[in-house]
């Protein structure tokens, strides 16, 4: 397969965008907008969410465990919530101090 090299050129016109749209951001020129990031997940066949969190605008997925305990802190009572809380910070230090 032959490898073709990918410049700024090119990589706008597979993202179907301006020229200009991803050298300037990518040369601190200006800030990339939703455009250009929407138009790099086309470019690149990925989904515009994994895109958004590489560029670290979205907040990465959260695993499933992790909305599982959410759900159950959120059913607690408030005193309840604080004592767990509590309990993970002095296990996190355990660990940090083990």
């Amino acid at each position: 397969m032959e490898r073709r090299q990918l410049n700024f050129s090119r990589a706008e016109r597979l993202a179907r965008l301006s020229n200009g749209a991803i050298s300037k951001p990518a040369r601190q020129r200006s800030a990339p907008t939703l455009t250009v990031y929407l138009g790099l997940a086309r470019a690149f066949k990925m989904q515009p969410e994994d895109v958004l969190r590489q560029a670290g605008i979205l907040d990465p997925v959260c695993e499933p465990l992790d909305g599982e305990i959410l759900g159950l802190l959120r059913a607690l009572l408030p005193k309840r919530r604080k004592l767990i809380v509590l309990l993970l910070q002095a296990l996190r230090e355990e660990e940090e101090n083990s």
